[in-house]
């Protein structure tokens, strides 16, 4: 399987560390594995622990012009996207470069590849409602949704979004599995 993780960047936070550890077990599995990093930090953050058979892309080369490029980048790349089976997305940047890929690739090129799942590492925290509110629109524009565990909000969430495939996992290493179920669920 081909798999494409979308990250802001690979610096030490919690997020950013399961990304790693999800290329490096797909990656050992047999699986082609990229990360799509927004743009580059310093190796010894957490690039440098990462399994040498997973590609590393950045899509800026500074920060400030990360969110910019996504435009951009999946309208130059759009047929190497369509030819990979899962774009995961993590964090806000993920879902930024997710609903971009949806509405260009998946709605205004009508092409069904890659599958779109997301996993929302922020349940229970304390964000602002209008950015909860706006990231749980764009959650609904994918066709996975793993959630790190469940709270009020993203529990009446699942429950108004029956279609929506979601998964609860607070080990998300144990997600591998549902892109090749929805995978199955496609063909």
């Amino acid at each position: 399987m081909k798999i494409v993780h979308v990250v802001s960047g690979l610096t030490k936070g919690g997020s950013e560390r399961i990304v790693v550890e999800l290329a490096n077990y797909a990656v050992a599995r047999g699986d082609k594995v990229t990360i799509l990093a927004g743009w580059p930090v310093d190796p010894a953050f957490l690039q440098n622990s990462i399994y040498s058979m997973v590609d590393i892309e950045f899509i800026a080369s500074k920060k400030s012009t990360a969110y910019f490029r996504i435009f951009f980048w999946v309208i130059k790349r759009r047929t190497w996207l369509t030819k990979q089976d899962v774009l995961h997305c993590h964090l806000t940047y993920g879902a930024v470069f997710g609903t971009v890929t949806k509405i260009l690739i998946k709605t205004f090129f009508r092409n069904p590849h890659p599958i779109i799942i997301e996993t929302y590492h922020a349940v229970g925290m304390s964000i602002p409602k209008f950015n909860r509110w706006l990231h749980s629109c764009m959650i609904l524009l994918r066709d996975g949704l793993v959630l790190m565990a469940t709270d009020k909000y993203w529990g009446n969430f699942i429950f108004k979004h029956p279609h929506l495939n979601t998964r609860i996992s607070q080990m998300e290493l144990r997600f591998w599995s549902l892109p090749k179920i929805l995978l199955l669920e496609m063909n």
